[in-house]
């Protein structure tokens, strides 16, 4: 019996973890109309990252992801990733599909994705996967991303913050578009909640 209500504890707290594994790295949540989610932050060097959950609500969902951070040369040139819940990269983009060549931001456009939990990571553009846009189909550690990237030190010094609004030249903006949110489906609260009951109830017989 034992064993048994240490399984359903196990249950219960991968499922009301579910939540709590999100953000790892806070940004900022600028706006979410429906089917858009924008985020924004501020790199802090080039060894630096950007990462966040989002939430596609239903299967066989195309989503549009794309970076708006070079600025015509005023800010840095920025490296997008795509992963699923697990980690898996299922898409990573250095610049925009050529022309206009002058576009030195992130596109990525990811088809019939499943319902779930997903994650962007957002680099300066020296620091980037092992495999670079090659990296499809390998996985991240998502607790230890800094492990999956690699710095190439020809591109220069790091960034650094530098004065003015938003912080020139290590500022990142995304826009997210598709059956998008930052809150799962409610069928997920659902199993959220029953996850945080099931720990409760094994708490309370065990007392």
């Amino acid at each position: 019996m034992k064993k048994f209500l240490s399984a359903v504890l196990a249950v219960g707290l991968l499922c009301g973890a579910f939540a709590v594994q999100a953000e790892q790295r806070p940004v900022n949540i600028d706006s979410e109309a429906p089917g858009v989610i924008e985020f924004s932050g501020t790199l802090l060097t080039s060894y630096d990252y950007a990462f966040s959950k989002f939430y596609v609500l239903s299967d066989n969902s195309d989503v549009t992801l794309e970076t708006f951070s070079f600025l015509s040369g005023k800010n840095f040139d920025p490296f997008l990733v795509l992963v699923d819940g697990n980690g898996k990269i299922i898409a990573a983009n250095d610049d925009k599909a050529d022309p206009p060549q002058a576009v030195r931001d992130s596109y990525i456009f990811a088809a019939s994705l499943e319902q779930g939990e997903y994650y962007f990571i957002v680099t300066n553009s020296p620091y980037t996967p092992v495999g670079g846009e090659g990296s499809v189909g390998n996985t991240i550690d998502l607790n230890n991303i800094v492990n999956a990237y690699v710095h190439d030190p020809l591109f220069g010094p790091e960034l650094s913050p530098a004065p003015g609004i938003g912080g020139v030249n290590t500022h990142w903006n995304l826009k997210i578009t598709g059956d998008v949110s930052i809150v799962p489906e409610p069928e997920t609260w659902a199993m959220l909640l029953a996850g945080l009951g099931i720990v409760g109830a094994v708490a309370r017989r065990r007392s």
